[in-house]
C-alpha cells in the first residue's frame, strides 16, 4: 500500500533522527510561502542555534546545518588564500594587481594602452606566488618598479626588469632615441651626459629641425645673463636700463648701476 508522503513525514519516528549537525525534536505545521499548511522539523544544531527545516531538504542532503557549516567552510577557504602568501595589500602584491589591471580591466584608463595594444601577462604570473618568487630572486627593493624592456612586449620573466622611476620613465612608446658618443640612447639619457637642459635639446629638435648632435653639442643660452636677470639682480628697472642702453647709447654697465634721480624719467640720471 503506497503511504502519503504528508503522513510518511509527520512520523514521530523522525523525532530524534539526526541530518548532518540537525537533531529533529519536533514536527510542526506552518504556512509556507505558497500560503498552505506544510510540515516542518524543527531542529536542534550543534551550535546552539534553532532552526525550522522541510523534510524533503535534510533526507536529501541539502540542508546539513543552521547555515554555521556553511559560514565555516566559506571562513576556512578565504583563510586558505590568505595565507597562501600573506602579501595581500604589501606594494608587490598592489604592482602585480596593477600590472593584471592593464591587461585586463577593459574599463580601466591605462587598458587601451596595453591590453587594448595586446600586452599580456604571462601564465606563470596570472598567480602570485609565481610573480612573488621572480620579483625576489631578480632584484626587487621598495624603491624600484617594473619595467617592460621591450615596450611592446608582455609581462613575462624575459621581458621585465626592476629599475628605478627615473630610468623607466625613459623607456615609453614616446621615448625619442638617438645615437651620441657612440652609443643608442634616450634622449633624456644623452642630455644629461652632455650636461644640456632636456627640454632645450627636445625643443631644438623637434620645432628647430636640427640634428640630435647639434641640439646636443651647441652651447645653450644662459637666461641667467640676460638684461633682465640683471637688472633683477640688481634691483634696477628693466624698462630704464634698457633705454639706456638702446635710445641713449649707454654701455650696459653704466646702464646698470647709474641710479635714477628721484621723480625724474627714466632718461634721467645722477652721476
Amino acid at each position: 500500500m503506497k503511504v502519503n508522503k504528508r503522513y510518511k513525514n509527520n512520523n514521530p519516528k523522525y523525532i530524534g533522527c539526526k541530518f548532518g549537525r540537525l537533531l529533529v525534536y519536533e514536527i510542526i505545521f506552518k504556512e509556507d510561502t505558497s500560503g498552505s499548511n506544510a510540515i516542518y522539523w524543527r531542529c536542534a544544531c550543534e551550535c546552539g542555534n534553532t532552526v525550522e527545516v522541510r523534510p524533503q531538504s535534510l533526507k536529501s542532503g541539502n540542508t546539513l546545518s543552521c547555515g554555521c557549516l556553511k559560514s565555516e567552510v566559506k571562513s576556512k577557504q578565504m583563510t586558505k588564500r590568505n595565507i597562501k602568501h600573506g602579501m595581500s595589500g604589501t606594494r608587490l602584491h598592489t604592482i602585480w594587481n596593477g600590472m593584471r589591471a592593464r591587461c585586463n580591466l577593459k574599463s580601466g584608463f591605462a587598458y587601451v594602452y596595453y591590453g587594448g595594444k595586446g600586452v599580456k601577462v604571462c601564465e606563470e604570473w596570472l598567480d602570485f606566488q609565481g610573480f612573488y618568487d621572480w620579483a625576489n630572486a631578480n632584484g626587487y627593493s621598495k624603491d624600484l618598479t617594473i619595467e617592460r624592456i621591450d615596450v611592446d612586449g608582455d609581462y613575462c620573466p624575459e621581458n621585465c626588469k626592476w629599475v628605478s622611476m627615473s630610468e623607466q620613465s625613459r623607456n615609453k612608446s614616446t621615448t625619442v632615441w638617438v645615437e651620441y658618443d657612440e652609443k643608442k640612447m634616450s634622449l633624456a639619457e644623452a642630455a644629461q651626459s652632455a650636461g644640456v637642459p632636456y627640454k632645450n635639446v627636445l625643443q631644438r629638435i623637434k620645432k628647430l629641425g636640427w640634428t640630435a648632435e647639434r641640439a646636443l653639442t651647441e652651447p645653450t643660452y644662459d637666461s641667467s645673463k640676460s638684461l633682465r636677470a640683471k637688472c633683477l639682480k640688481r634691483g634696477a628697472n628693466y624698462s630704464v636700463v634698457y633705454n639706456r642702453i638702446h635710445n641713449l647709447g649707454w654701455e650696459e654697465s653704466r646702464a646698470l648701476n647709474t641710479p635714477v634721480m628721484p621723480g625724474a624719467n627714466q632718461y634721467t640720471y645722477k652721476d
